[in-house]
């Protein structure tokens, strides 16, 4: 099944904590009758009144859609978007694909001097940076040592850039024009450097009055900067940056206090290729080649080519999902396109996301795709088939690479400062996207039930704080895995009771000490069955919050016979069910006849002088009947020893063996049942027998002596089965 890859890397349960959530949202998520929906809704209103809140929640177990609000409308998805284009680069594109940047020499050598052309190929690696070399100059060395293994210590001509990889424009398609101005909006080129940006460093100069000091990183000679900062008294420091909108001049003006540490800024450049061939110049000097512009010299048919790469594929899903770098993403996109087509353009690359789309079942007609890194606020998607998407991606054949390059909160990318209150972050995988009034989180998160969930979540239209709006998102997802993961809660508790009992020895002392600590907690017929993700029974599979009289007994034999705090859970199962296995038809129903019957590891019917037998059918078909389902044999007969009534409360009055703890059932009248009630007995030398169990009467889990109870059971039952547990 290929979900199973998918839940190697999405573990089975997960519970969220909001980062800096607001207590009254927190507060009021699992304690309202109201439906999930509901609730989100109503949290959504409180907060933002004007916005828009999208959701769709779909199983990757079935695909199918679980929980949705306005699943098939429109919204503006910002940077989650990203899981387009990196689902559809995987389904395309060879995993050890990498981009390639070639350097030709269009020329003729003379001696050691090359005569004509140094042409730069771009081929859309957004790598040649110091991401994953020493430094960002590392590469354009690399290339100038080639040069220098070729023979060559003087260039005499030209360096060109050639950009034909990507035909189309620069400038991404529906982003604002601000953008440009910032880091976040770096121009697009198949020929890029240090991700078309620059770090600027700004300190105060060494007295007031002192032009302060100004740095870039790195420094290849590109930058033109017009310094107006002054020093200025004090620490207080103000900048105002003035960027052209064609060249990479730089006008600074301000105050940078003598007393301040100054600032730093990342400031995009203007010409990505002039900025790349400005390295490579750069990098010339370093290795001792001499340049010598001379625009006469024409180049001639390519003498030898040159290639370079620097990381694959998986390395870019990464940047793009996890860091959510959106220079990375449009070259991506355009990367995909050219592989598909041989077209190097948004348009190239939207097309083969919109085939992969169809292929994949989906909805092409549903993503109105403007760009591949979603800052574009004209992008349009529709929640239900974003989910469907990641849904369909936990089938593909790179499913679990898919899911593995987004963000783990609390752990990587731009989503680890998000939900860090996660208990089980390495079970949620995440994809954030933010830009002006809109907030988006989509991603993979585990289940109780073994499955996993492909959740869609978008705020669009909100007005005012951008950290509350963040925060609400974080509480609803939260909200969300504690809908869908009922027993982890109960899962910490249990581990936490079965320390409590570390030190002490002895299985029924431990029964004796967790059947007591568990009294007082409310009675609730039925409270658990195989899951969520069950069709007969969808109860969760451990509760320590609510008890019948049969599941307190089991939950206090998990904890007491447990090797270990994280074998709680499956001890739990091989007590209900049959060798563990949860499914309806597996479990242990008829107390004598399958709970003690086929439990021999655990319990064994036990004789006393002065009981009797008797011998009840189990009408196994009608029961199973009743569920749809079917016993394929015939219907048991089980021989019960029991001790009537009268001799019951005779012998409950005085233990006179050692002290113990032995389990007792209460017979039922009913021919085809076996015992209606159980729980403990607690046994002390010369005392009369006390009763501990969930008493539906009283509506908790309480103690009384058994003599008294037998009493009110006069007429209701003809006598009591004894057990002991080993």
């Amino acid at each position: 099944m290929k979900l199973s890859i998918l839940v190697l890397l999405l573990a089975s349960f997960v519970v969220a904590k909001p980062h800096r959530s607001s207590s009254s949202l927190a507060s009021s998520s699992s304690s309202s009758s109201l439906s999930l929906e509901s609730r989100i809704q109503r949290a959504v209103d409180s907060l933002f009144p004007k916005a828009r809140i999208g959701l769709a929640i779909r199983s990757c177990r079935s695909d199918s859609l679980l929980r949705q609000i306005g699943a098939g409308d429109w919204f503006t998805p910002a940077s989650t978007l990203k899981v387009v284009v990196t689902a559809t680069a995987l389904d395309t594109m060879p995993l050890d694909w990498m981009p390639v940047t070639r350097l030709s020499l269009d020329g003729v050598m003379k001696g050691r001097t090359f005569i004509g052309q140094l042409r730069v190929i771009g081929g859309g690696d957004p790598n040649i940076s110091s991401r994953y070399f020493p430094d960002a100059l590392t590469l354009p060395r690399m290339m100038a040592d080639s040069l220098k293994r070729a023979g060559v210590d003087t260039v005499r001509g030209g360096i060109v850039p050639d950009l034909s990889w990507f035909p189309g424009p620069s400038k991404p398609q529906g982003w604002r024009s601000y953008f440009f101005d910032t880091w976040y909006g770096a121009l697009v080129s198949p020929l890029s450097f240090n991700d078309n940006v620059y770090l600027l460093k700004i300190s105060p100069g060494e007295k007031i009055g002192d032009s302060a000091r100004v740095s870039v990183f790195p420094d290849v000679g590109f930058v033109d900067i017009q310094n107006n900062l002054q020093t200025g008294k004090g620490a207080r420091t103000q900048i105002v940056h003035l960027l052209d909108s064609a060249t990479n001049k730089l006008t600074l003006s301000g105050v940078v206090g003598v007393k301040g540490s100054g600032e730093a800024m990342v400031l995009p450049v203007r010409n990505p290729a002039g900025y790349y061939i400005a390295a490579l110049q750069r990098a010339l000097l370093q290795r001792n080649i001499a340049f010598i512009p001379d625009g006469k010299v024409q180049p001639s048919s390519s003498r030898q080519v040159f290639e370079f790469r620097s990381a694959p594929l998986l390395s870019i899903l990464d940047e793009v999902n996890q860091r959510s770098q959106n220079l990375h993403a449009e070259t991506l996109l355009r990367n995909v396109g050219a592989f598909r087509f041989q077209d190097g353009t948004t348009e190239g690359g939207v097309l083969a996301e919109k085939l992969f789309l169809r292929k994949m079942g989906l909805s092409a007609e549903d993503f109105y795709l403007v760009d591949g890194c979603g800052l574009s606020p004209d992008n349009k998607v529709k929640p239900g088939q974003v989910s469907l998407l990641l849904s369909k991606m936990t089938h593909h054949p790179q499913g679990v690479l898919f899911a593995s390059s987004m963000a783990q909160p609390g752990v990587t990318g731009s989503g680890a400062k998000r939900l860090s209150g996660l208990d089980v972050a390495h079970q949620v995988r995440i994809k954030t996207g933010f830009i002006a009034g809109v907030q988006g989180l989509v991603g993979y998160m585990g289940t109780s039930s073994g499955d996993s969930l492909a959740v869609t979540l978008f705020l669009n239209g909100y007005r005012g704080s951008d950290s509350k709006a963040r925060d609400l998102m974080d509480t609803l997802w939260t909200w969300i895995a504690h809908n869908y993961n009922a027993e982890y809660e109960t899962l910490k508790e249990a581990r936490s009771l079965w320390f409590e009992a570390d030190s002490l020895h002895g299985y029924r002392s431990r029964l004796d000490y967790f059947s007591k600590r568990l009294m007082g907690r409310p009675y609730l017929l039925g409270p658990t069955g195989e899951g969520i993700g069950a069709t007969i029974d969808p109860k969760p599979r451990i509760n320590l919050s609510q008890f019948d009289c049969v599941t307190y007994l089991e939950h206090v034999m998990a904890l007491a016979k447990a090797s270990s705090a994280d074998s709680v859970f499956d001890v739990l199962q091989r007590i209900r069910y049959q060798k563990g296995h949860i499914d309806f038809a597996f479990r242990k129903h008829y107390f004598v006849e399958d709970w003690i019957g086929k439990s021999p590891e655990s319990v064994e019917l036990m004789r006393v002088p002065g009981d009797s037998l008797i011998v009840r059918q189990m009408d196994k078909k009608a029961f199973f009947a009743a569920k749809n389902l079917m016993w394929p044999g015939e219907n048991p007969q089980t021989t019960i020893p029991f001790l009537p009534l009268d001799r019951a409360i005779e012998w409950s009055k005085k233990w006179s063996g050692p002290d113990t703890l032995i389990g007792v059932g209460f017979m039922s009248n009913l021919p085809s049942i076996c015992v209606f009630h159980t729980g403990f007995l607690i046994a002390k030398s010369g005392e009369p027998l006390r009763f501990r169990h969930a008493s539906q009467l009283r509506g908790e889990v309480t103690e009384q002596f058994l003599g008294e109870y037998l009493e009110s059971k006069r007429g209701k039952t003809p006598g009591i089965v004894l057990y002991g547990f080993k």
